[in-house]
């Protein structure tokens, strides 16, 4: 039995790099957090209701050497995005921008930060992965069509925003 196995050894080798070359393609993705201005708020936790939020993708994709890329789509909470042809190259990274909707973005809760008896002009809270980007891309080439698929997840950036008026709680930023 074990000198059988022996026989198999030459032909696994052989043919394992044919197994392994179908797809090359590579797709990355990042992007700057969004930043959103917050006016001062009571003390205590509190529900933030974003504005629509625009992020600038900057994506790295490339097909493999006997393809071409046919198109990228983005898909970030109900939005999409579609980059066909015209639109990309394969010689740096491709940049796009993508609004998303106040209506598809969840509130963020925060807890004593950009206090109304004492503002702090400037200070920041970062919120890791308040959303994902799903990203796609789609080779075409001599062997047919390949998709790569990639996610990245987005931060927000909340900015105290220290010189705006205090008149109160304002009722479209918090939700009790």
């Amino acid at each position: 039995m074990p000198l059988k196995l022996y026989y198999l050894f030459p032909a696994t080798v052989l043919f394992a790099p044919f197994a392994w070359a179908e797809n090359t393609a590579s797709l990355g993705v990042d992007a700057d957090p969004a930043v959103v201005a917050i006016k001062p708020l009571t003390e205590g936790r509190r529900l933030i209701r974003p504005p629509a939020l625009e992020f600038l993708l900057r994506i790295d994709a490339e097909c493999d050497a006997n393809a071409e890329i046919a198109s990228i789509s983005i898909s970030i909470a109900d939005t999409q995005k579609a980059l066909t042809s015209p639109d990309l190259s394969e010689a740096a990274p491709i940049a796009t921008r993508i609004t998303i909707p106040a209506r598809q973005v969840s509130p963020i809760a925060v807890q004593d930060f950009c206090p109304m008896e004492s503002p702090a002009a400037g200070d920041e809270l970062v919120v890791r992965d308040a959303l994902t980007a799903h990203v796609s891309l789609r080779c075409t080439g001599e062997a047919g069509e390949s998709i790569t698929y990639a996610s990245h997840a987005l931060d927000v950036m909340l900015h105290c925003d220290a010189a705006a008026d205090v008149q109160g709680e304002p009722s479209s930023l918090i939700a009790r």
